[in-house]
């Protein structure tokens, strides 16, 4: 599909997202409605209950690594890392370093890709008219080389099937290698006038200008700035409960997402945590969590030209020849939107017994409808089916 076709896709579908009930919220991931009620907020997400978790139990490890893929179009990748390295816990092995660097690598092009497919979602929200189609049209050229290099690198754009348990399936030769550092300097110039059109506030619409002054007072959590590290959070501190427990109103007992707490207290994880805790970031209100994926990305780049000049091209890519068994593991990922943690349980013959997932947006959901308004909402990026996997019955 050529670009002009994808640009009258996208904005037939904005147009669409513009014309329904204005309870529910266009242009996120999923579907789900803002609801006042006696002054306050709530999120309602309306998207049925998926099952994931149930799904996979009593399967074997690797179907699990491919199937837990499918919980998202958009942070594929990052399900498929946390389960991997849930498995490699339980297994107690360890990638070899050009296995697990050029995971990370792949994992990053994830989250380039996603910020860039929020992007999309956000533009018509943030910059005034007349900047939007140049923008849009940088954006989408950013994507199709993003998605180019998912492909030689990993197998596919969307689920790729390079990602294994002990590192990558496909190692990586000197012209593969190659044809990626050119492209990821190609990416990189497009992404120098994207950043300075998007950050350039004269050319901001006033709902962008008015976030400057909204602010959603929480503590942040991360575990790594590209990867993922278990020992950097408190497993034990995170609990999850029904939306309905932490709203006692009749009304949040429609929802059918999931909430996760630290501490027992909401905490905002993904791009903008990222930087508070690791880069001392520091942008008022709300709006600057889009300034912090357009940082992110360009942190991204530098991480993965650095991991690329990392690779010993003769080296392993996988650890080969690990015994499968009983056991328990957690696979913590830094997912585009934030902190992904994977639990697996195996019984004696090296199955399923037990999975459980927590996605990003499932720790987002008390912060984010803090704002009280759509545009709010959406500059958290939220994605409501990954927050519906769950299959404990509902009271």
């Amino acid at each position: 599909m050529d670009e002009k076709n994808v640009i009258r896709k996208i904005k037939k579908c904005m147009a669409l997202s513009n014309k329904m009930n204005e309870k529910n919220i266009a242009r996120i991931g999923g579907e789900a409605e803002l609801v006042s009620l006696n002054g306050k907020s709530f999120f309602i997400a309306t998207a049925p209950i998926r099952g994931f978790e149930k799904m996979v139990e009593g399967k074997p490890p690797l179907f699990v690594v491919q199937a837990v893929m499918r919980i998202c179009g958009i942070c594929h990748a990052a399900h498929a890392i946390a389960a991997c390295e849930a498995f490699e816990h339980v297994f107690g092995i360890y990638p070899p370093r050009n296995g697990l660097i050029a995971r990370e690598a792949v994992g990053l092009l994830n989250r380039i890709q996603s910020h860039l497919l929020h992007n999309v979602m956000i533009l018509p929200d943030i910059l005034e008219e007349e900047y939007k189609r140049e923008a849009l049209h940088l954006t989408i050229s950013m994507l199709e080389r993003v998605n180019k290099m998912l492909t030689e690198l990993a197998g596919a754009p969307t689920h790729p099937n390079k990602i294994v348990i002990g590192g990558m399936a496909r190692e990586i030769d000197e012209k593969i290698l190659g044809r990626n550092k050119e492209e990821l300097n190609k990416i990189r110039e497009i992404y120098r006038d994207l950043k300075k059109l998007e950050e350039d506030e004269n050319k901001w619409s006033k709902l962008a200008l008015n976030a400057k002054d909204i602010e959603v007072n929480s503590k942040y959590l991360s575990s790594h700035p590209f990867y993922g590290d278990r020992y950097a959070i408190k497993l034990d501190a995170i609990k999850v409960v029904s939306y309905d427990e932490i709203h006692e109103e009749d009304i949040a007992k429609k929802s059918s997402s999931r909430v996760a707490l630290y501490n027992g207290q909401p905490v905002e994880v993904g791009p903008r945590a990222r930087l508070k805790i690791y880069k001392n970031f520091s942008y008022n209100g709300i709006i600057g969590l889009q300034v912090a994926r357009l940082e992110e990305i360009e942190m991204a780049l530098d991480r993965i030209e650095e991991i690329f000049d990392q690779i010993e091209i003769n080296q392993p890519f996988k650890t080969e020849g690990f015994m499968v068994g009983k056991g328990e593991g957690i696979g913590v990922y830094e997912a585009p939107r934030g902190l992904l943690i994977h639990r697996a349980k195996l019984n004696d013959e090296g199955r399923i017994e037990s999975y459980s997932i927590i996605v990003p947006t499932m720790f987002n959901i008390p912060i984010m409808e803090k704002t009280g308004n759509e545009f709010g909402i959406r500059l958290y990026d939220p994605c409501i089916p990954c927050t519906t996997h769950c299959t404990e019955v509902r009271k």
